[in-house]
């Protein structure tokens, strides 16, 4: 059975805004880019994807007054449910799942008003608790039990988005995902049978519970954006795709490939509403520590989410993660919500 956090591509993907500057008597709106929520666990990343912003409300196209953006973002969500296809399973008896607590710090700078670099930093936290029936005797169990901690695989981004009408902004994103994360973590295996424990050892753990994946990624995508309602409502339309350059020899990840709609709307001053829809195809992993026939499928995640602005330029938002859809490769374990909370600020 495979635990790949990727599904909420838990595959999580989850955009979230961050605060941009504006004039004295202007409130700004920024538009989320995509990065990824899911971290790196196969079906599990929320890859948040929390990405950057895609240009201002309120204000005229292209000024941005303060280069800097820091941000720094809180994700909880588990994979407590265990799918077949697009069947739901029942878990064995005394497993709950994976649980994910993750924190990411991202910055950014304008180098022009069109030309964005970002930096995202992720801290993993994962805690596994799994149990394996025995096919050929199912009075014999295999527990799985540990947890796991540490810097994540960075990613590095440089967006360019460029005016095509009054309304209008098309624009891409070129990143690379680095392989910074640890690979080497370990999971505390215990057989036991007729609840007797006949066996105990540590063993390396699923790779893609790892807080890295040991592969050098290059992340491409389009960015396309309308501004209606004098600039409260932003709608916007974000393909990607993902795929590995250098991996290691025992694990190669599958490529990725993402769309993210959805629109931002300022009802009064000060807060924002957004909806937003992020589909995920993820093909299978290979190599010999991948489970290749468990690894990949399809998701879809729905995100609400609220903003408040206690100043012009700093941002606090929350989003809902919700997944309606997913469709598995073999058996794994899958989310069904999350949450996100965090904090940004523009200097």
């Amino acid at each position: 059975m495979n635990n790949h956090p990727n599904h909420l591509h838990l595959s999580l993907w989850l955009a979230s805004a961050l605060v941009g500057a504006g004039a004295a008597e202007t409130f700004t709106l920024t538009d989320p880019v995509i990065k990824d929520l899911l971290t790196n666990c196969g079906s599990c990343k929320v890859d948040l994807d929390c990405g950057w912003d895609l240009g201002h409300i309120g204000m005229p196209a292209g000024v941005y007054l303060k280069p800097w953006a820091l941000s720094l973002r809180y994700d909880q969500f588990d994979q407590d449910r265990m799918n077949s296809g697009r069947s739901r399973i029942d878990l064995p008896p005394g497993a709950t799942g994976i649980q994910h607590r993750n924190v990411t710090l991202d910055l950014d700078y304008h180098l022009t008003a069109q030309w964005t670099v970002s930096v995202s930093l992720p801290w993993v936290y994962r805690k596994q608790n799994e149990v394996e029936i025995d096919e050929d005797d199912p009075a014999t169990r295999i527990e799985k039990r540990g947890r796991f901690s540490g810097i994540g695989d960075t990613r590095v981004d440089t967006q360019f988005l460029f005016d095509v009408a009054p309304a209008q902004r098309l624009g891409a994103v070129i990143g690379v995902k680095l392989p910074t994360g640890s690979t080497t973590k370990r999971t505390t295996e215990t057989t036991i049978t007729n609840d007797v424990v006949v066996d105990q050892g540590d063993e390396p753990t699923t790779w893609t519970l790892n807080p890295g994946n040991g592969s050098t990624d290059l992340i491409i995508g389009g960015i396309l954006r309308g501004d209606l309602l004098e600039h409260t409502l932003v709608l916007f339309f974000r393909p990607q795709v993902q795929f590995a350059l250098a991996h290691r020899d025992a694990f190669r990840p599958g490529n990725r490939f993402t769309v993210n709609a959805g629109g931002r709307w300022q009802p009064v001053r000060y807060v924002d509403i957004s909806l937003q829809a992020t589909g995920v195809i993820l093909r299978r992993d290979s190599g010999e520590r991948a489970e290749a026939e468990e690894s990949g499928g399809e998701f879809l995640t729905v995100s609400p989410g609220i903003s408040f602005y206690p100043l012009p330029d700093w941002q606090i938002y929350g989003n809902y993660l919700w997944q309606p859809y997913n469709r598995v490769n073999g058996e794994q374990f899958v989310v069904s919500q999350g949450f996100s909370f965090g904090t940004a600020a523009r200097f």
